[in-house]
């Protein structure tokens, strides 16, 4: 409980989670399903890539409070 009184918002979370656990290269957030296996992916490399996101919507414009659409 004592996590969830330092962040407020889903992005607080994230950034505080990341942040202390970025540095332990091995210690892995999610699990993918490649060719069938399943692989982990770390807490650095979905910052990594949460921030290319996010920097990619920044250059087409995207500013905070716009709402997007991400459809797969």
């Amino acid at each position: 409980m004592a996590l969830l009184k330092k962040t407020k918002t889903i992005p607080e979370l994230f950034q505080f989670l990341t942040e202390e656990w970025h540095s332990e290269t091995r210690k892995v957030l999610l699990m993918k399903k490649v060719e069938g296996k399943f692989q982990g992916i770390t807490y650095r490399e979905v910052k990594d890539e949460v921030e290319s996101f996010a920097a990619g919507l920044s250059t087409m414009g995207v500013k905070p409070g716009d709402k997007i659409a991400i459809i797969y």
